[in-house]
């Protein structure tokens, strides 16, 4: 059952399930096999004092031979933020960005992992930080 341009039939167990196909960014970094690639594969921010925030550029490279819709960006955490896409379509072998900023709010590490939906699947990026205490708090 084909329905819209990025679900996929699930058959081989003989159902009609449609899923969408799911690929682990940083796992699966420099295989072939991912149809797109992030640069960097993973977002490690180092450390940060609480309260100072910082902001880095992530882009996606196509390996196809035919355009990649771009469709949404979703994180569940109130630390890590993501801008659009600066386009919704990426064309054969083109390239796209998006930005994650990080406002520390707490002393310890933090991570998340953010689901980016694309006409070709669902990519889950990941990204981390430690954040510590920072010196010039009032």
């Amino acid at each position: 059952m084909m329905v819209g341009h990025r679900v996929q039939s699930d058959t081989a167990s003989g159902g009609t399930k449609a899923k969408e196909k799911r690929y682990n960014v940083r796992r699966m970094a420099g295989d072939d096999s991912l149809p797109i690639e992030f640069d960097p594969p993973f977002l490690d921010f180092g450390e940060n004092a609480v309260g100072q925030s910082s902001k880095r550029r992530i882009f996606v490279r196509s390996r196809l031979q035919k355009a990649v819709m771009l469709d949404s960006i979703i994180g569940a955490t109130v630390n890590f933020h993501t801008s659009f896409f600066n386009t919704v379509e990426i064309s054969p072998l083109g390239t796209a960005f998006f930005e994650v900023a990080f406002l520390p709010r707490e002393e310890g590490k933090a991570s998340v992992a953010i689901n980016i939906h694309t006409s070709v699947g669902i990519f889950v990026y990941h990204s981390v930080v430690h954040q510590f205490t920072n010196p010039k708090s009032v």
